[in-house]
């Protein structure tokens, strides 16, 4: 393939750390590989494995989206020229050297078609995604050339080598992760302290990350010691929105009316916002649609008293449903009385529609 260098990029735990393939535009270079004839149903498996979700465009640039790309490519000579897709990372930021077992398995693939290339002094060069040669792959054994600069990078924070290599002068900073909607971390880390933003939300190196409980679970048994996290292992009833105020709801339903704990607030449930709400959960499923049908009810008949119009049960039956149910929840003292209010008042409600 000519046009093209092969370059390596993020980081793999599957192979050990370190870098893996891609290709990157270079009006001198020429790559060798190999060929081989997909269906779809084959490519859309390939998808998955190069890191492109179900449903996305496979040949989407955007990182956040897809870790990988489609993309058309010219191989072959003048005489036998043809075209072929080929995986692009759409993120080529060095991470680290690649790893032994990785340069094997890529070598021991080109060898196939390409023996004398991987048998030639030079080996399998291995670039950055700037076009830098980092090092090489020769008789199986890794050789990098830059060792001065890889031992000065392990001592930083502590942090492997694998992670600092090829950041330059931005490897002096912590470094964190954070979801785009944390805009308030972003702001206070990047923009006020000069840290680092790691632009790989799995990345396993970092001095902070920041991200909901679900997606830092794996994180608390492979993180290093140095990095933290924003969240406590084994701390779900807490870190997870949904079963905090289902424990709270569950406590307010533990106590009778009018009667509180020395070590509870009465009502606990009610004074937590948001409410969550677990959907697999029968009590919780009600529970949602009963404060949805309340809170609605109450919008309507607040709005009709602002506008001093008096309903009638005659002139408008939803108007009339709505105040039934309305009038039956002015004395429930905690959401979670819902579960003891007459279900054909909700129902009364919903049959008029959501609107």
């Amino acid at each position: 393939m000519r046009g093209f260098q092969r370059i390596f990029a993020g980081y793999s735990r599957k192979w050990g750390g370190g870098g893996v393939a891609s290709l990157e535009r270079n009006s001198d270079a020429v790559t060798y590989g190999s060929i081989v004839y997909l269906t779809s149903a084959e490519f859309d498996m390939l998808d998955r494995f190069e890191g492109i979700p179900v449903g996305a465009n496979p040949f989407g640039g955007d990182f956040d989206q897809n870790r990988y790309r489609r993309q058309w490519v010219a191989v072959g000579d003048a005489a036998s020229e043809l075209y072929a897709i080929a995986y692009i990372r759409n993120n080529v930021l060095w991470r680290g050297f690649p790893s032994d077992r990785y340069l094997t398995a890529c070598a021991r693939n080109i060898a196939q078609f390409w023996p004398d290339i991987v048998a030639s002094p030079e080996g399998l060069l291995v670039h950055d995604g700037d076009g830098k040669l980092r090092g090489r792959f020769e008789n199986g054994k890794a050789v990098v050339e830059d060792l001065q600069l890889r031992h000065q990078q392990t001592a930083l924070y502590g942090l492997p080598a694998v992670f600092t290599s090829g950041l330059g002068t931005r490897a002096s900073k912590p470094t964190f992760v954070a979801d785009s909607k944390f805009f308030d971390v972003h702001a206070n880390l990047a923009e006020r302290r000069g840290w680092t933003a790691q632009p790989f939300l799995r990345a396993s190196q970092y001095n902070l990350k920041w991200r909901n409980y679900s997606n830092c679970e794996r994180d608390f048994t492979r993180k290093s010691k140095a990095s933290l996290l924003n969240h406590i292992q084994g701390s779900r009833c807490l870190g997870l929105k949904r079963e905090l105020c289902w424990r709270l709801r569950a406590a307010d339903l533990a106590f009778p009316v009018g009667k509180s704990s020395s070590n509870r607030p009465y009502a606990m449930g009610s004074n937590y916002l948001p409410q969550c709400w677990d959907l697999a959960r029968p009590v919780d499923f009600f529970l949602f649609i009963a404060n949805f049908v309340v809170s609605a009810s109450y919008a309507a008949v607040s709005g009709l008293q602002r506008e001093n119009i008096v309903i009638k049960s005659v002139a408008s039956p939803c108007l009339e449903a709505v105040a039934s149910l309305s009038r039956a929840c002015q004395d429930l003292p905690t959401p979670s009385s819902l579960l003891c209010i007459d279900v054909a008042l909700l129902v009364g409600v919903l049959g008029f529609g959501t609107r």
